[in-house]
């Protein structure tokens, strides 16, 4: 027993040695059936573990703990036991707590401005506008319900992260999605890169238009596949250079719909190996972290794959495989 278990659990290394049952009886009582199926598994040989559990210290205080554990051998391969490794993980717990009140409450506080924004866009539609003035209350309009949707996708990745997501999938347009992402996106970022170009690789079904007016049937809930293409963009659109194309492609290959989104800007190395993580970002004063990994939990809510290659000579490319639906579907 580490000395160090004095500073994380109040209770010497010489009291847990005197009594045998005092390890368990640190362990919070929710946790207990946790940590024993754990006992249970290294008992058996099991190869490297990790565990997340609360304790009750001497003192009464609860803590958080982040176990790791793995096996040691010998150079015949003999087991000589277990390297542990215990640390307090409380700070980061009160402060996840702390980010998710504080993100319930901006959903609670944006909702109701955004709902205003929606109304009096439409009565300033009734009272009469010319067609300039009819666009701009349309982006805004747009823009408004953009971050309804934003503030829905919050919980949303709670949910795709517990597994507890209810898919609904439908045909959606992908392109027609893309071109209301271009419009979103284009005012956000000043000075943007020169212009944002939609594509089509040439391997989309017959009777499918190519260039501005391409439409791109794919299977999946439309919200979603919306913020992902979004987040998507305006990653690429935050890192472009002011001379180059966002571009979105469109294709197909075999039983899989393509979605690449490619920049002229490279990734930041200190990111690189972390770009689809929660909150990574680098460089970014008002960056989240969050688009890249969102788009990464949709991705694979839908059964799919997204992957991004990047270097200094040929920018950064994101590509998204999405699985085609079965044809008794009907899709096309």
């Amino acid at each position: 027993m580490s000395p160090s278990c004095e500073t994380l659990t109040g209770y010497s290394p010489e009291a847990f040695h005197a009594d045998p049952g005092l390890l368990l009886s640190v362990i919070h009582p929710d946790d207990r059936e946790g940590f024993i199926r754990h006992a249970d598994m290294e008992r058996v040989g099991a190869g490297p573990c990790s565990l997340e559990f609360r304790i009750v210290t001497r003192g009464g205080e609860e803590r958080w703990v982040q176990h790791e554990c793995q096996p040691v051998f010998d150079r015949d391969g003999h087991p000589l036991g277990r390297r542990v490794s215990n640390r307090d993980t409380t700070q980061r717990k009160r402060l996840e707590a702390m980010r998710d009140d504080v993100e319930r409450v901006i959903r609670h506080d944006l909702r109701a401005p955004a709902t205003s924004v929606i109304g009096a866009c439409r009565v300033l539609r009734e009272d009469g506008l010319d067609e300039g003035q009819d666009e701009l209350v349309g982006l805004l309009e747009e823009s408004a319900r953009r971050m309804l949707d934003l503030l829905d996708l919050t919980l949303d990745i709670f949910r795709m992260e517990t597994g507890a997501y209810p898919l609904v999938p439908e045909s959606v347009d992908l392109a027609e999605v893309a071109r209301r992402v271009f419009r979103e996106v284009q005012p956000l970022v000043r000075p943007g890169p020169a212009g944002y170009r939609l594509e089509s690789n040439g391997t989309a079904p017959s009777g499918e238009k190519d260039g501005n007016g391409v439409s791109f049937t794919v299977w999946g809930e439309p919200r979603l596949l919306h913020s992902m293409l979004g987040n998507l963009v305006l990653n690429a659109a935050q890192a472009s250079p002011e001379a180059a194309d966002v571009v979105v492609r469109l294709g197909r290959d075999g039983d899989t719909d393509l979605v690449t989104v490619r920049n002229q800007g490279a990734v930041p190395a200190p990111v690189r190996e972390r770009f689809f993580e929660k909150y990574a970002t680098h460089g970014k004063r008002t960056g989240t972290g969050l688009g890249t990994y969102s788009a990464r939990l949709v991705t694979e809510l839908h059964g799919g794959q997204i992957r991004m290659r990047t270097s200094e000579a040929e920018g950064t490319q994101v590509e998204v495989r999405l699985p085609r639906p079965s044809p008794d579907r009907g899709e096309s």
